[in-house]
C-alpha cells in the first residue's frame, strides 16, 4: 500500500476524486455514462447517471461529488433525493462527497468505510478559497449542510467548524452562515 499525499492550491474535483479512488480500490475508472440506473415508474425512459461507481467491500456503490450547486438549487437537491432512493432500491450503496470535504484517511473511512494512507494539505471546509457559504445555500442545501455536518467525526466536525469560524472572522457571520445554520452552531459562535 503506497500512502497518498495531496500537495494542491486547490480543492478536492470531482475529477481527482474518481481517479485517486480508482487508483485506491485497483479498480477500472466507471464513469456516470455507463452507470446508469433507469427511473422508476411511470414508464418514463429517462436515466439517471453517476458520477462513478465502484465496487467497495463486493457491493455496488456510487460515488457522487456534491459541488455548490447541490446546496444552492433545490431542484437539484430533490432529484439527488430522487437518485438515492433509485439506487437503494437496486440494492447500490450511494455515497454523497460534499465540496467542502477533502480527500484524506479520515473521510475514506468515514464515507467508505476503507482504510489508506492519504493526507492533503488542503484543509476542510470553507477555508480554501471557496466563495459559496452557508450563507449561499437555499433552504434545503442549508438542511442537507448541516446534516451533513452532524454526521461528521468530531477531527472532520471541528476542522470544519473552525473553518467557518476563521471566514466568519474575516467576511463577518451574516455573509458566512445562514441564519438558521447561526441558529444550530450558535454554542459554537460566540
Amino acid at each position: 500500500m503506497n500512502p497518498i499525499h495531496f500537495t494542491r492550491k486547490e480543492p478536492l474535483s470531482q475529477e481527482s476524486l474518481g481517479k485517486t479512488l480508482s487508483s485506491i480500490l485497483n479498480q477500472e475508472l466507471l464513469d456516470g455514462r455507463t452507470s446508469q440506473v433507469p427511473l422508476s415508474g411511470g414508464g418514463s425512459k429517462r436515466v439517471r447517471t453517476w458520477d462513478y461507481l465502484f465496487n467497495v467491500d463486493k457491493q455496488p456503490t456510487v460515488i457522487e461529488f456534491d459541488g455548490n450547486d447541490h446546496y444552492m438549487d433545490a431542484l437539484k437537491i430533490k432529484r439527488d433525493q430522487e437518485k438515492v432512493e433509485q439506487a437503494q432500491e437496486k440494492g447500490v450503496r450511494v455515497v454523497r462527497w460534499p465540496f467542502w470535504v477533502q480527500l484524506d484517511s479520515l473521510t475514506l473511512k468515514h464515507y467508505l468505510g476503507l482504510e489508506y494512507p492519504i493526507t492533503t494539505d488542503f484543509p476542510h471546509g470553507f477555508k480554501g478559497g471557496t466563495k459559496y457559504f452557508p450563507s449561499c445555500f437555499c433552504e434545503k442545501g442549508v438542511s442537507r449542510f448541516l446534516k451533513e455536518l452532524d454526521s461528521l467525526p468530531p477531527e472532520l466536525f471541528d476542522a470544519v467548524v473552525e473553518s467557518l469560524q476563521v471566514m466568519c472572522d474575516k467576511h463577518g457571520r451574516e455573509w458566512v452562515l445562514s441564519t438558521t445554520v447561526q441558529e444550530k452552531l450558535k454554542d459554537l459562535f460566540p
